[in-house]
């Protein structure tokens, strides 16, 4: 009876130093994911345009019970949501910057306050889709909507 209750600590110790480590790739890829999407969506702008683009993804995941990666990657019909294609990095800088806002707004979104006013869509100021959403704000090149 004793060693089974040794064994028993024993995998529960195994279990419980192993679990971080297996949750940690999946959290790194939540990070790459807003990440990308920050880069490609407002790489040149400055932090507030970069935050702003991040809040749409974190109300979104929110909103519809989702992960950041699978907000990025979400298709209604056969039109994806984030419609940037992803290339080379062209810019490391940005790039960098773009990964710090992501990781430091994944472990600490409540010390941010949401610019977009609760938006969950954005686009180009310079375009013009029909959407029937409530424009909430322009912060820099994006104009945003929920």
């Amino acid at each position: 009876m004793n060693s089974l209750n040794i064994s028993m600590k024993l995998i529960f110790l195994l279990v419980f130093l192993f679990l971080p480590l297996r949750s940690q790739p999946l959290i790194e890829k939540q990070i790459t994911c807003i990440t990308q999407a920050i880069y490609y969506e407002a790489g040149s702008q400055k932090t507030l345009g970069k935050e702003a683009v991040a809040f749409v993804i974190f109300n979104r995941v929110q909103k519809y019970n989702l992960t950041p990666c699978e907000v990025i990657n979400q298709k209604i019909g056969n039109l994806k949501q984030f419609t940037w294609k992803s290339g080379p990095i062209k810019c490391w800088k940005q790039y960098i910057t773009s990964y710090q806002i992501a990781q430091d707004m994944y472990w600490n979104l409540n010390n941010y306050k949401d610019p977009t006013k609760c938006a969950l869509y954005f686009h180009a100021y310079y375009v013009n889709p029909k959407w029937a959403y409530h424009r909430t704000i322009r912060i820099q090149d994006h104009i945003f909507f929920k």
